[in-house]
C-alpha cells in the first residue's frame, strides 16, 4: 500500500499563508503619490459648495495603530472662522509599501463638513489612508486614495450643489493630540448649533 500525500505541518501552512497574504498586500512602489496637497472637489460635471486644499493639518495618536487627523481651511475674509474641515479616522495601519488591494478596500472613516452663511453640511465616506512614516512621527505624511464622500445631511438654507464629493491627495500633518481634540470638539459644537441636535465628529 503506497503512502498517502505528505501534508505540511499546520505551522508551515500558516507561515506560507501569511507570506502569500503579504505578497498580495505589498509592492515595491508603494501607493501612488498624487501631485499637490490633499484636496476635496466635485465630480466632473457638478459643482462643490467648497473645494480646494487646507491651511492647517493636525493629528492625534494614542500609541496604537489608530490615528485621527483634522484638516481645516479658514474663511478668506481674514477671520479665524473655519469654513471647511475634514476629519479622518484611521482604524488600522497598513504594512509598509502596501496599497489598497482593490478600490473598495478601506482603513479609514472620512467626515467632511462645510459651513456657509449660518448653514452647514456633512459629507461622509470610507477611504484608504497610507502613512509614509510610523504614526507618532512629527510631522507625518499621509496619502488618501480617491475617496467618494456622500452628503449625509444639510441644514436649512444650505445648497450643496452636489451630493457627492471626491477627496484625495497627500499632506503633512503635525502631531498635536490636544489641539486635534480641541478642534474636533469645536467643530462638533458648531454643527450641533446648525442642526439643533447632536452632530459629533469622531474624537481621537
Amino acid at each position: 500500500m503506497s503512502p498517502g500525500p505528505r501534508r505540511s505541518p499546520p505551522g508551515t501552512r500558516l507561515v506560507v499563508g501569511l507570506a502569500l497574504l503579504a505578497a498580495g498586500l505589498t509592492g515595491c512602489a508603494g501607493p501612488p503619490i498624487l501631485s499637490g496637497g490633499l484636496s476635496v472637489s466635485a465630480p466632473e460635471g457638478s459643482s462643490a459648495p467648497e473645494s480646494g486644499g487646507y491651511g492647517a493639518a493636525r493629528y492625534a495618536h494614542a500609541g496604537s495603530s489608530t490615528a485621527t487627523f483634522v484638516l481645516t481651511a479658514k474663511k478668506n475674509d481674514g477671520s479665524n472662522a473655519v469654513r471647511r474641515a475634514t476629519v479622518i479616522r484611521m482604524f488600522w495601519q497598513p504594512w509598509a509599501g502596501s496599497t489598497a488591494v482593490d478600490p473598495s478596500a478601506t482603513n479609514a472613516a472620512v467626515h467632511h463638513v462645510v459651513f456657509r452663511d449660518g448653514a452647514a453640511a456633512i459629507y461622509r465616506g470610507a477611504g484608504f489612508v497610507y502613512p509614509h512614516q510610523e504614526p507618532g512621527a512629527d510631522p507625518l505624511r499621509i496619502t488618501l486614495s480617491e475617496t467618494e464622500l456622500v452628503l449625509e445631511k444639510a441644514s436649512p438654507g444650505f445648497d450643496p450643489g452636489s451630493d457627492r464629493l471626491l477627496a484625495a491627495g497627500r499632506i503633512d500633518v503635525a502631531l498635536d493630540d490636544a489641539a486635534t481634540a480641541e478642534r474636533i470638539g469645536a467643530l462638533s459644537d458648531r454643527l450641533a448649533e446648525r442642526f439643533e441636535t447632536d452632530a459629533s465628529l469622531p474624537l481621537p
